[in-house]
């Protein structure tokens, strides 16, 4: 087999053994809770419903898709390890390299069923509310998924050099960092104090700096709307993601499988 086609096979085989694990039930329900909100929003917040659908939406998003990332992308790999039927898959012409990268496409797909399904929910509802669709609604979706990847290949470098509590905990944890920096670099005592912005600056290069692609802010708000460069975004986690998956290969060639 080539490697593009071993890539296909096992990124199906992901794909098809991950919509069976009822995964994308989440959607159901989270969309379930979502009607609830915009109903509730409907009765009470007069005037802003459309804002509120959106909002909550996008929030909602957000929570699958990292929820999926942190919590399936921690067990991804180590299942196939500790039942051994990575030997099996290797033990044919498949390098570390292409069942690793074919696992990792095998969730990406599932990422991104989920934000076709939640876009498609979420649009619908806010114009239905009366809302209108914005071209920077479409670029926050698309940030969205690009970030749940960026997290998903964070779990699965975490991993592959760690048990999954940790792996899911550190995570969390980086998650939340990577959400910090715009609102850290704002805190007075960093600003006075030089040496601790570069230290901080010098780990956004190293963690993941999410509000790199955070833009709902200026959906909700249209602060400084004409200054926003897309590009700069998309380039950025492209090449993040580019990296992560990188050091996850040679991480993987890397370690022991006894």
């Amino acid at each position: 087999m080539n490697p593009g086609r071993n890539l296909l096979t096992i990124s199906f085989f992901t794909l098809k053994e991950l919509i069976k694990s009822r995964v994308l039930y989440n959607v159901f329900f989270l969309g379930l809770f979502l009607c609830l909100i915009c109903y509730v929003s409907y009765e009470f917040s007069y005037g802003v419903q459309e804002k509120v659908s959106l909002d909550v939406g996008l929030g909602l998003m957000t929570l699958s898709c990292v929820g999926i990332s942190i919590f399936m992308g921690a067990t991804l790999m180590t299942t196939e390890i500790e039942n051994r039927t990575l030997y099996m898959i290797l033990s044919r012409p498949v390098s570390r390299g292409e069942f690793l990268v074919g696992r990792v496409l095998g969730l990406i797909l599932v990422l991104l069923i989920n934000v076709l399904i939640f876009s498609i929910l979420i649009l619908s509802i806010y114009k239905a509310m009366g809302g209108q669709i914005i071209p920077i609604i479409y670029h926050q979706i698309i940030y969205t998924f690009l970030e749940s990847v960026m997290v998903f290949i964070i779990v699965i470098i975490l991993s592959l050099i760690t048990n999954t509590v940790l792996t899911v905990i550190n995570s969390i944890a980086i998650y939340f960092i990577g959400h910090s920096y715009e609102t850290i670099y704002t805190i007075s005592a960093v600003k006075r104090n030089p040496d601790l912005l570069f230290l901080i600056k010098s780990s956004s290069f190293i963690m993941p700096d999410f509000s790199k692609i955070n833009y709902k802010p200026y959906i909700f708000y249209e602060k400084f709307y004409p200054q926003l460069n897309f590009s700069y975004s998309y380039a950025y986690a492209m090449l993040y993601i580019g990296v992560l998956i990188l050091v996850s290969v040679l991480i993987f060639n890397q370690k022991s499988l006894e």
